[in-house]
């Protein structure tokens, strides 16, 4: 090989300014739309246009779904509304957990759409029927979910449709921030509980441990199967009746494994990894010093292969009879003479000795590896092997975006026990905190204090993905704020439908 001349290597580190630059071009044309990465770029525009057609939606399927049950179909009422005094308990209850009244209308939206997702499960013609009545985009056509197979419960001879009942957890103390859903769903008012004007931080922690203990009671009292609990600032998505009661089989069925079928508390329908992007961490720190360091060392031997295999190349004549292969049986056996390696002079300036070239080679692709990493986000990074589809058990935080619970107590499940003792668990905690100041003892979070049940009676929490719930709330409780997919809101990225037509 020659001698690396000066051109040459001004060629070299032309390329080694030029390549990181391309590099992070096409990550950020590739990447602008991809949520936790560094080249992501909101779309505000976009967003306050989905948030508008988004109560549009909503306002239309609840003055449709109103018309269509005082003049056709009393049944919307029954599948809607909890019945205390009904022979048959519901399979599924639906509890939507609204503690402020807030601006943005995030309860009418929730309760729009998860009102259509069940009733195009349980009741599709309904369904079709309100939509038509809406008109417009959201006439959607029904065909692909007459397609399914039908909906049936777990565990019912002869097989039925599920009982589905859902109504509103209302601790606001009035019903006017609901508009028209009171006349569609039950209101069920939680017990008065501390003012929030007293303490608005530590008020609004004590009374949503309240409710949430109130609210998974009053399904105990129900005796729903199963009992989502969800935040008034979430979308559910498609089959969301269809996907909880396929998903939550493993752990309902009498084959299933003792300790998964008694040691389970809640199954996650929501979470984000809006907490695990890379920090400050001793492991985080170590994963990217490993992975960069690694890419490094693996770069550099192979840079030293290619260099010594050019310096030490033997020379060989091909024959003149056997132009195209030397072991043709067609031809004459080729006369090749080889002669031996003839080693290279060592480049001459200015490239330095190849030890150092080794150096800067590593310490070059050691820090473009550790940047590019950190640019696009450790949770799209971990996203490759860590969205297995169905249920598992994970280590993720509560979250309490919405939930799964088993809720009767009359059933042969012991799971259901798990869920009486963490209502006493959060009540207990809850009164520990209204008695005792903010100067003796702060507030805990309620899906800090879920999470904390868990670990310290060794249950376990599971997930289903994708997610079956998506949060559109920014801060919730904050008016000059728009609600949509910034990049402070906490939003799931396996959440596989939409959040615009309902």
């Amino acid at each position: 090989m020659r001698a690396l001349r000066p051109q040459r290597f001004l060629w070299v580190l032309l390329f080694a300014a030029l390549f990181p630059l391309a590099l992070y071009s096409l990550l950020g044309t590739a990447l602008q739309d991809t949520k936790y990465s560094y080249f992501y770029r909101r779309n505000i525009t976009a967003l306050q246009r989905a948030e508008v057609l988004r109560e549009q939606q909503a306002d239309a399927y609840l003055s449709a779904l109103k018309y269509v049950r005082t003049t056709h179909n009393e049944t919307a009422k029954v599948l809607n509304a909890p019945h205390h005094h009904h022979p048959d308990p519901p399979d599924l209850c639906f509890v939507v957990l609204s503690g402020v009244a807030r601006p943005q209308r995030y309860v009418v939206q929730t309760v729009a759409f998860l009102l259509a997702r069940v009733m195009g499960d349980v009741m599709p013609e309904m369904d079709r029927e309100v939509r038509e009545k809406m008109g417009g985009a959201a006439a959607v056509s029904t065909s692909l979910k007459s397609a399914k197979p039908p909906l049936v419960a777990m565990g019912t001879t002869p097989p039925r449709l599920p009982r589905v009942r859902t109504w509103i957890h209302n601790s606001v103390g009035t019903n006017d921030h609901l508009g028209i859903i009171p006349s569609l769903v039950d209101i069920y008012a939680a017990t008065p509980r501390i003012s929030l004007e007293a303490d608005s931080s530590r008020g609004w922690y004590e009374k949503a441990i309240w409710d949430y203990a109130e609210a998974l009671d009053v399904a105990m009292t129900e005796k729903c199967g199963l009992t989502v609990l969800l935040e008034d600032d979430g979308i559910v998505a498609s089959g969301v009746v269809r996907h909880v009661f396929e998903g939550m089989r493993p752990l309902m069925s009498t084959d299933a494994d003792k300790k998964d079928e008694c040691g389970w508390v809640f199954v996650k329908l929501f979470y984000t990894e809006f907490w695990t992007g890379w920090q400050s961490s001793v492991a985080d720190i170590a994963t990217l010093a490993i992975c960069g360091v690694a890419a490094g060392l693996g770069v550099v031997k192979i840079a030293n292969r290619c260099y010594a295999r050019t310096i030490t190349t033997p020379r060989r004549k091909s024959s003149l009879f056997a132009p195209h292969r030397d072991d043709s049986p067609y031809l004459p056996a080729p006369t090749t003479s080889t002669t031996p390696p003839r080693r290279r002079r060592p480049p001459s300036l200015p490239l330095t000795p190849p030890t150092l070239l080794s150096l800067l080679l590593f310490a070059y692709t050691t820090a473009l590896v550790i940047l590019t990493l950190h640019a696009i986000g450790r949770q799209n990074v971990t996203a490759l092997w860590n969205r297995r589809p169905g249920l598992t058990r994970t280590t993720a935080l509560a979250s309490t975006v919405a939930h799964v619970y088993p809720t009767n107590p009359t059933t042969t499940s012991c799971a259901a026990r798990n869920t009486r003792d963490l209502i006493i668990y959060l009540n207990q905690k809850a009164t520990y905190f209204a008695d005792h100041g903010a100067e003796e003892t702060p507030v805990v979070p309620v899906d800090i204090l879920v999470d904390t049940y868990v670990s310290d009676n060794r249950k376990t929490k599971w997930e289903l993905r994708p997610h079956l719930v998506q949060h559109v709330g920014v801060h919730s409780s904050t008016r000059h704020k728009n609600q949509g997919n910034f990049d402070i809101v906490k939003i799931s990225s396996t959440y596989a439908d939409g959040t615009t037509f309902i």
